[in-house]
């Protein structure tokens, strides 16, 4: 699923083009990959992407050769993705410009498959935010924008952590033009495409109350709320004039 969101400015405007989450395709633990190296994958929406000012996505798994997995898999609803570093050129010619890996996978295979993921993406020109306090920055003439992210874990950017985000989206406003916040959170699967209220646990583990979190980063300043996780489309809502997608 993927969204356009249209930022009107006077007297830009800003095209933003967002996609939930990316799998290009796992050798781990067996090799579950698409055919030629994945070149058609992004057939269909990379001329959409292409054409915006700024394309955005997440990037669910790890970009690295090799490395040891760092979650145990045994159990049948834990999984850990590994896309072989052949596959990345895909994401730039698809024209992403910026990847989220502040989720629940871009550790899958500890720091070596966090780092080597960086430095794929630094070698192809793509920045990243993680959940660590790296941000992206933009300048679209005279316009600055950035990008941070937030997921349920114990990163430094929690989305667990309300008034701490809240707080950080402030002191980005004081500092940029437009401020776009991406979350990783929330339920999985085809029962959860309606977002209920209060916090959502999948198999007893914390998912963050999306609601609370999205209303207070706007009312710290954040222009573009985009959420992803749960794989499947949920609704949008107009916060005080700023949109948020809970779920791409």
């Amino acid at each position: 699923m993927w969204l356009i969101y249209i930022l009107l400015l006077t007297p830009d405007t800003i095209k933003i083009a967002a996609v939930g989450d990316i799998m290009m395709g796992s050798d781990y633990p067996y090799p579950r990959l698409p055919e030629n190296d994945g070149e058609g994958l992004f057939i269909e929406v990379k001329e959409v992407l292409r054409k915006a000012d700024i394309a955005f996505g997440n990037l669910e798994g790890v970009i690295c050769d090799g490395g040891r997995c760092a979650k145990d898999i045994s159990a049948g609803y834990f999984f850990a993705f590994r896309t072989p570093t052949r596959f990345a050129p895909n994401l730039k010619d698809a024209g992403f410009d910026i990847l989220n890996l502040a989720n629940n996978h871009s550790r899958d295979f500890g720091t070596y498959g966090m780092n080597m993921t960086k430095k794929v993406l630094d070698s192809l020109g793509i920045d990243y935010i993680d959940d660590n306090d790296k941000v992206s920055v933009f300048n679209l003439d005279t316009i600055q924008m950035v990008f941070i992210g937030y997921y349920y874990g114990d990163g430094l950017n929690s989305l667990l952590e309300i008034d701490a985000a809240k707080a950080k989206v402030e002191s980005l406003a004081r500092i940029y033009d437009i401020v776009v916040v991406s979350f990783h959170g929330g339920k999985e699967g085809n029962k959860a495409i309606h977002l209920p209220y209060g916090v959502e646990y999948y198999y007893g583990e914390n998912r963050g109350d999306l609601r609370r979190f999205s209303h207070a980063v706007i009312d710290g300043g954040a222009d573009l709320v985009i959420g992803h996780g749960p794989h499947v489309p949920r609704g949008m809502e107009l916060y005080k004039g700023r949109l948020i997608a809970y779920s791409l």
